[in-house]
């Protein structure tokens, strides 16, 4: 079969010119063959520092995994367990009188079924309604502000996620408080520095530079102090290369005792083609979305759309597994904008990936990657990663 990367690189081509984005860059692996695809667009590459905005969740999830497997903590435990002494979470969430705060556990906090609501303080300070109205906030501030919204049900009490970057907030405090350190140094121990990541951090520094600019819906976005102080909510800055490694070993095992993969997976409906699990997303391109592409294939439209687990930002930042593919794909489009142009571009990606339409690159290190964590895959045994020869390290510096 003919291989040509042309045809994905001028659709990412088109999208960056023609809808205000400045620009994107995505990689990607796939499983069966050890091939590895990078695609850049714009002011991006695939080694050039991006927000990863919402897909930090992803990072505080393996984080609390680890915690699991050590004991140190457990999902059904109330939040409030493990902020002993912070006042600012009492009568966080009141309904009808009553008091629930206790009844919060980490499950709830993780599949956004809290029952808690709202992120004024970030739509205020990166959407710009006004200017851009660039503070610093503490958690605090937003326990304050989520308080001050109001539950609208109680603790798990509707079927239906109730999406609120607050929550990974408190998981972050949770973390904090367990470990002893900042989330930016446990995200550095746990980590980066376990898969030899040398790119990828928490964002604190206001006055550090290195991420490319954030891109709203009216333009560029300087908020560098609100950008510093959502951390565990959105605070991951990566690289589409770097993201990829993390991404694969989270479903693969590295980072966690691959068991805990299928005690998250307990997915409750958001929106059409979007679902969250314990502390990471199922997502699906809606079939009318697909319907214009599939238009210009005999067969597209009775074709499935690969189905994607991990995370996609508001700034279409993604870190997804499609596990029927077994491809890994990461990175970012750069622009806060509707979620359907991005998972329909990763949609087309994945599908000609998986049918080697596209050429992969050839990084001496890629083949033995794999063994590093494990080959099997998501649910396979080992439950234990298999020892590398190769360490991510090297993997990351060729």
């Amino acid at each position: 079969m003919r291989q040509s990367n042309s045809g994905i690189q001028n659709k990412l081509d088109s999208l960056v010119a023609r809808r205000g984005h400045h620009g994107a860059a995505f990689s990607a692996y796939r499983e069966n063959d050890g091939a590895e695809f990078h695609f850049k667009s714009g002011n991006l590459t695939a080694r050039k520092a991006y927000f990863g905005m919402s897909t930090t969740h992803l990072y505080v999830t393996a984080i609390i995994l680890q915690m699991c497997a050590e004991g140190k903590l457990a999902l059904d435990t109330p939040f409030t367990a493990y902020l002993t002494g912070h006042r600012y979470c009492e009568n966080l969430h009141v309904l009808a009188g009553e008091d629930y705060t206790e009844n919060v556990t980490l499950r709830h906090l993780m599949q956004h079924r809290s029952g808690l609501q709202g992120r004024p303080l970030f739509d205020q300070a990166v959407y710009g309604r006004g200017k851009d109205l660039d503070a610093a906030w503490t958690v605090e501030d937003v326990v304050a502000r989520v308080r001050s919204h109001g539950a609208i049900c109680a603790p798990g009490g509707r079927r239906r996620a109730l999406y609120s970057d607050a929550h990974f907030h408190l998981l972050g405090k949770v973390i904090e408080e367990i470990d002893g350190m900042s989330f930016a140094k446990a995200v550095q121990c746990r980590i980066t520095q376990p898969l030899g990541l040398t790119s990828t951090y928490v964002y604190c520094d206001p006055s550090d530079r290195r991420p490319a600019t954030l891109i709203g819906r009216r333009g560029p976005l300087h908020v560098p102090l609100a950008m510093a102080s959502l951390q565990a909510e959105s605070g991951i800055v990566t690289t589409s290369r770097e993201a990829l490694l993390f991404c694969r070993a989270f479903f693969e095992g590295y980072l966690f005792d691959r068991k805990y993969l299928k005690y998250i997976e307990e997915f409750s409906p958001m929106r059409a083609g979007i679902s969250y699990g314990l502390g990471f997303m199922q997502a699906k391109l809606p079939w009318i979305a697909r319907l214009p592409a599939a238009l210009g294939a005999p067969t597209g439209i009775l074709q499935q759309a690969p189905r994607f687990s991990g995370y996609l930002a508001g700034n279409n930042s993604f870190l997804f597994f499609a596990p029927e593919e077994r491809i890994y794909i990461a990175g970012t489009l750069n622009k806060m904008a509707s979620p359907n142009s991005c998972l329909r571009l990763l949609t087309e990606c994945v599908e000609a990936i998986a049918q080697h339409k596209i050429a992969p690159v050839q990084p001496p290190a890629a083949p033995r990657v794999a063994r590093s964590f494990g080959a099997n895959g998501v649910g396979s045994t080992p439950s234990q990663p298999v020892k590398a020869r190769w360490s991510l390290r090297q993997v990351v510096q060729s």
